[in-house]
């Protein structure tokens, strides 16, 4: 899905990353608690439905791609385009090694603040909760803004229109600090 940001088709991951929630949100009742013939499965359910949600949405992407002769689309020759060539790999480890220990630190930061928030009482909790919800609410466009600047800086840089990326990262910036 990435791969199609990256090459400007923004809509079409959308389509079937909503077809994947809307498949998830009907599947995970139906197999955590059990309809009708199937069982209850429980938190073994919501894992079920999420990975039939996923696959699913991804064999119709895949479908849809085949469709459209998508010029994304690898062909049996192709194939060996995708073994990995250590070089490259190294250099994105080396990259993603920073960003990697970012999101360690903040997802330990996490734990030990809601664990001060847990000995002030379950109200506390509850409140802390809705707050970091909100909180995801108003991230979400930064994040989004993010996510599009990252994409539309990927296909400038490999125009190599090196103005436009410029201006995308100060717009996008702008937007994000406002």
């Amino acid at each position: 899905m990435m791969t199609l940001r990256g090459a400007g088709d923004s809509r079409t991951p959308f389509y079937f990353m909503l077809l994947s929630v809307v498949l998830d949100v009907v599947l995970n009742p139906v197999l955590i608690f059990g309809v009708g013939p199937i069982p209850p499965l429980g938190i073994a359910g919501s894992a079920l439905a999420t990975l039939i949600a996923q696959l699913t949405s991804l064999a119709a992407m895949i479908g849809l791609l085949y469709r459209r002769r998508h010029f994304l689309l690898l062909h049996r020759e192709q194939l060996a385009l995708l073994r990995p060539d250590m070089a490259i790999l190294r250099a994105l480890v080396m990259k993603g090694l920073p960003m990697g220990l970012q999101m360690v630190v903040i997802s330990s930061s996490a734990i030990v603040m809601m664990s001060l928030v847990n000995t002030y009482g379950s109200r506390t909790t509850a409140a802390y909760g809705v707050a970091s919800q909100l909180w995801t609410y108003v991230q979400m466009p930064a994040l989004a803004v993010g996510a599009s600047v990252s994409s539309m800086v990927a296909q400038n840089v490999g125009a190599g229109l090196w103005v436009r990326v410029a201006r995308v990262t100060q717009v996008g910036m702008l937007f994000n600090v406002l």
